[in-house]
């Protein structure tokens, strides 16, 4: 049942040679069931005819949306390329919803995804208690590639323990699987990122999202909104391995993986108990296996594979990536 009223979501959504798929993208979040939604597209310098795609769209849009009664507003943006960390910054500056997602325009959702994850973040709003305030709510996510399906995050992670602290709890939810990595299954509050002034970082091309959510989820335990919500219906389509979808290079380099990790060290504070030291430990070896993965699934020479990674992690993941196909 549709969702009429309800905090607005202020929707952000990159677009880089992908007009067309945004706007089927955005009808289909219309006529979803959550009512109260504002759309804000960036076009980060695209080189085909998206930003005239876009642009007609939004005037055939605006003249149908006069006829409706709360219609979501649209917003075109257009800047030269920078990337899509400028893009979601230039969103967020744009954004008047209480609430902010960022959707990829390659990328789909199901109807309700919007709507629970509203729900899971409000779920505790009415309670007069800070142990109960949620920071963020994150989806369950189906990953597409040509006939391949494979659904992620699907199961809920344990709550925090009474004797684990927030920093603990977040390092064991990163070192149990990739389900924080990422901003675009996520549904966050504007007024932490206002307050905070928090942005994407535009001079990294690499692990921006999770730099992003490190310095949300730090800034919201202050006001106290220490606690997440998991949504475990795949609800975010992710269309992996398309032609707007690839293996990025900056993932090849392990330069830019332990930046990464180097981030998450100084996140994680000078003194960390042992606990923390253990999770992060275990983090960079994950991380070294999705290092590896990333390298077998480039569309490198072998030798220049094993040039970004070892022999000893890049030919068993050739393997595994052979058959998954």
């Amino acid at each position: 049942m549709p969702v009429a009223s309800g905090k607005k979501v202020s929707v952000i959504i990159p677009v880089f040679n992908t007009g067309e798929l945004a706007i089927k993208l955005i009808l289909k979040i219309i006529k979803s069931d959550y009512k109260n939604l504002e759309f804000i597209l960036i076009d980060d310098g695209s080189t085909d005819d998206s930003l005239s795609l876009l642009k007609e769209f939004k005037r055939q849009y605006d003249l149908t949306a006069k006829k409706i009664k709360a219609a979501p507003k649209l917003i075109i943006l257009h800047q030269d390329n920078a990337g899509a960390s400028a893009a979601r910054n230039a969103g967020l500056a744009k954004a008047s919803g209480d609430y902010v997602c960022f959707i990829d325009s390659d990328d789909s959702v199901e109807k309700n995804y919007i709507r629970s994850l509203v729900e899971k973040l409000e779920q505790y709003d009415s309670y007069n208690s800070t142990e109960l305030r949620i920071a963020l709510a994150t989806s369950a996510v189906r990953y597409q590639r040509k006939k391949s399906v494979r659904e992620l995050y699907i199961k809920e992670p344990e709550p925090a323990n009474p004797d684990e602290d927030f920093t603990e709890y977040i390092l064991r939810l990163l070192a149990s699987d990739g389900r924080l990595h990422a901003v675009n299954t996520k549904i966050f509050r504007r007024n932490i990122i206002e307050h905070f002034s928090i942005q994407f970082d535009e001079k990294i091309n690499f692990a921006e999202d999770l730099k992003f959510v490190l310095e949300y989820l730090k800034a919201a335990h202050r006001v106290q909104y220490s606690r997440l919500a998991f949504v475990t219906e795949p609800l975010y389509i992710y269309n992996y391995g398309t032609d707007t979808s690839v293996v990025s290079l900056s993932s090849l380099s392990w330069g830019n993986w332990q930046k990464s990790f180097d981030h998450l060290c100084k996140w994680a504070g000078k003194k960390p108990s042992k606990k923390s030291n253990k999770l992060i430990h275990k983090i960079r070896f994950h991380w070294k296996i999705s290092h590896a993965f990333a390298v077998a699934r480039s569309n490198q020479s072998l030798g220049h594979k094993f040039q970004h990674a070892s022999p000893l992690l890049v030919l068993p993941s050739l393997i595994i990536v052979k058959f998954r196909k």
